[in-house]
């Protein structure tokens, strides 16, 4: 009997600790490109998506870079998941929309 309570004394006690250690949803950051991030968008007319590191090199080979200083990539620095940006390149206005985003 004793084991029991002492359990569920230790339940309790660390369900508390749990409570104020986990962030919840409004204590999380909301997340914005930088440079160094791993972004995933998806451009207008268009079902496939894109996946990028925000760099000037990518030191992995499955993802291409995409420096902040072109066009794309000044457009999406400081945005958060679901923005949808334009920009200009080739003479052309494109949209591309912020679907995954690890920064």
């Amino acid at each position: 009997m004793k084991a029991r309570f002492d359990n569920e004394s230790r339940i309790s006690e660390l369900t508390e600790y749990l409570s104020i250690a986990l962030p919840t949803r409004s204590r999380l950051p909301r997340l914005k490109v930088r440079p160094g991030s791993i972004v995933t968008v998806q451009f207008d007319n268009e079902i496939d998506v894109a996946r990028f590191v925000m760099a000037e090199v990518s030191h992995d080979v499955t993802l291409e870079p995409c420096a902040p200083n072109t066009p794309l990539g000044g457009a999406l620095i400081g945005c958060r998941l679901g923005t949808t940006v334009e920009y200009a390149a080739n003479g052309k206005r494109l949209r591309a929309t912020v679907v995954g985003l690890v920064a």
